[in-house]
């Protein structure tokens, strides 16, 4: 006969013995399609497949996988792709895919979609209206052009655009209602299209990387709300006061590698900018009144060039840190 207290430990034993058994029965990962054939097909959640052409239609056996890598030389998605209707996770880095087909738009489970350096030359309007998709990676391809021929997106939250060869960026970007990281870095962008009034447009935008993108100026257009702002490898030669009013909730600000040779004082009055970058310079002249909140943090390998006018940071709290290559001349 067994007491209460035994009773009690044996019901423990079975409850985690049950609970263990369900992790285990649910999270199979597999970069070998053979061994994961072999296995339990409703084990396998994760799969990764290297070296195809073309993608195995054995995969569709699997009917809980939730996540499917794709590298190196695919050059095909199969039409039926929206059959694996539980992913949420898709990758493809490495590969030359002509195109994407509309039937990926059934996969209505996706929270995470890649395309890396996959020679894609156009994104069809399908990954947009995905329902469940936060994150949409197309980063280091050939596409020219976002398509505006979507509908209201609600749910993306990051958008990665990254080495592609748009020039022109259109109005319908305001559309990612939900959008809170942008990267569109080493793209030729060279005009802004459109009415960019849009009321809605950009409020949960926070970060923003537009890295050597030949702009001239800040894309003041995207940065009402924006808290991380990245410009850097630009052709950027100040920033204006009308820049400044529409910077007010910035914190993070990377202007590195710009033609600039000035900064106004009126950027130092954003309440809530805590560092400004903009080394790589050889001289550059900022103003700056007695009552400014600022300090000085080099970046040279000579010290003795420094400035003895500007107050070092070290540990200093709220402080607004600017961080300088060069030798820096203050103008009062």
């Amino acid at each position: 006969m067994f007491n209460s207290k035994q009773h009690s430990v044996i019901g423990l034993s079975i409850f985690f013995s049950m609970l263990l058994l369900a992790n285990v029965s649910f999270s199979a990962s597999y970069t070998d399609l053979n061994k994961a054939l072999k296995a339990n097909r409703s084990e396998v959640t994760e799969l990764t497949l290297s070296g195809y052409d073309s993608i195995p239609n054995v995969i569709f056996v699997f009917k809980h996988l939730q996540k499917l890598t794709v590298r190196n030389g695919l050059r095909t998605i199969p039409q039926n792709i929206g059959q694996l209707g539980v992913l949420e996770e898709l990758i493809f880095v490495d590969n030359f895919i002509v195109e994407i087909p509309p039937s990926i738009k059934y996969c209505r489970l996706l929270k995470d979609l890649r395309f890396i350096n996959c020679h894609l030359d156009e994104i069809p309007k399908e990954l947009f209206e995905l329902p469940l998709l936060e994150k949409l990676t197309l980063k280091n391809n050939q596409i020219s052009r976002i398509p505006c021929d979507f509908t209201d997106n609600y749910t993306l939250k990051e958008l990665n655009l990254k080495y592609n060869k748009i020039k022109v960026l259109d109005d319908c970007i305001q559309r990612f209602y939900a959008m809170e990281t942008f990267y569109f870095t080493g793209n030729p962008f060279a005009i802004i299209q459109g009415d960019w009034n849009d009321p809605k447009a950009f409020k949960k935008l926070k970060t923003l990387i537009m890295r050597d993108c030949g702009l001239n100026k800040l894309p003041v257009f995207m940065t009402k709300n924006i808290t991380y702002l990245d410009v850097s490898n630009n052709k950027i030669k100040e920033v204006s006061d009308e820049d400044v009013l529409v910077l007010e909730n910035l914190s993070f600000l990377s202007m590195e590698n710009n033609p600039i040779h000035y900064l106004n004082e009126s950027l130092f009055r954003l309440h809530k900018l805590k560092s400004l970058q903009i080394d790589k310079y050889e001289s550059i002249i900022i103003q700056l009144s007695e009552q400014n909140n600022v300090c000085i943090s080099f970046m040279i390998q000579n010290l003795d060039n420094r400035q003895n006018d500007f107050r070092p940071c070290g540990k200093k709290k709220g402080m607004i840190a600017i961080f300088l290559s060069e030798p820096t001349k203050r103008k009062k």
